[in-house]
């Protein structure tokens, strides 16, 4: 799998995702924690946090694979970290577990507003902009590299959090929001 990897990165010298990948192919192939390490910085350079700390993750679990626990606490902390921030619940919970085997404290994951604005993931919020822009569900997830049915249940929970019950309502509570947004504190 390297070698096709490594073909294809011949092809696109200038391609930091085809690069980042590679590395991270090479990282786990070899047990080469060094590697995953600049994967996950090239990641964390692209804006892909999600995969950044999954690749943080899996070189800190090269790590405690060769019993080098201290070096793999804050492999560990910086994925937690980066998962909790996205809002990346089970993926972070299993980082949470392999974290606790470090030694290090126990860091329970952050609790979640459940309903309004800020209980949306940042997937939802772009779900919302999208829909308030006027695309349809097809336009929607060509656009976010999703399917239409991951838009739709993206939508139900949307509806939901924001007890919203249409696309039209839900436009209304963008608009009102933003207008909120953009006046000056009065007081």
């Amino acid at each position: 799998m390297t070698e096709r990897l490594e073909e294809v990165a011949a092809k696109h010298p200038d391609d930091p995702v085809v690069h980042g990948r590679m590395w991270r192919a090479r990282g786990l192939l070899t047990g080469e924690s060094a590697l995953l390490v600049d994967a996950a910085a090239c990641f964390d350079r692209l804006g892909h946090p999600f995969e950044a700390a999954t690749v943080r993750a899996e070189a800190a679990e090269v790590l405690m694979a060769t019993r080098r626990e201290a070096e793999a606490k804050p492999l560990f902390e910086e994925a937690l970290g980066a998962l909790d921030r996205i809002g990346a619940r089970r993926e972070a919970d299993r980082v949470r577990s392999r974290l606790a085997g470090t030694g290090a404290p126990f860091r329970p994951a952050p609790r979640r507003t459940v309903d309004g604005w800020a209980s949306l993931t940042p997937t939802e919020n772009e779900v919302v902009e999208e829909v308030c822009a006027g695309r349809s569900n097809p336009q929607v997830a060509a656009r976010l590299g999703i399917s239409r049915r991951t838009v739709e249940a993206h939508l139900r929970s949307i509806y939901t959090k924001l007890s919203v019950p249409t696309r039209l309502a839900l436009a209304v509570a963008h608009r009102d929001r933003a207008a909120a947004r953009a006046r000056p504190d009065e007081g």
